[in-house]
């Protein structure tokens, strides 16, 4: 059995994403792929690209699920170093990495289930 993993940073009804950094630049986040889909305990990545970031390296990348009638929640985040993940049940579940030189974000999902099935987001502070 398949299930869909929607990966949505935006969607045909509205522009990309574009935000202010401090009054001066524009960071366009923008996602690679509309949606993903995986059978049941494959592992689904999903990619989302980042420009306008002067020092793409440091920057402080989170990743954020919604659940069908829930509030978002972070999952996590990653800077320089290893992921941060904000629940220890996700540990195992979650990882993340950057890609400085495309200056892409990567989350990946392992063993994916039904309880998957989200939009999930990227964002940058």
């Amino acid at each position: 059995m398949s299930y869909k993993f929607w990966l949505m940073l935006y969607n045909s009804l509205f522009p990309p994403l574009f935000l202010l950094l401090d009054g001066h630049a524009q960071l366009l986040l923008q996602q690679i792929q509309t949606s993903v889909t995986k059978e049941q305990y494959k592992i689904a990545r999903m990619d989302c690209k980042i420009s306008g970031l002067k020092n793409f390296k440091s920057a402080v990348i989170h990743w954020y699920r919604q659940i069908s009638g829930r509030a978002p929640e972070r999952i996590l985040f990653i800077s320089e170093s290893e992921p941060s993940i904000d629940q220890p049940s996700n540990k195992n579940k979650f990882h993340c990495e950057k890609d400085p030189d495309k200056q892409i974000s990567t989350l990946t999902a392992n063993y994916v289930t039904h309880n998957d099935t989200a939009t999930y987001y990227c964002a940058h502070r």
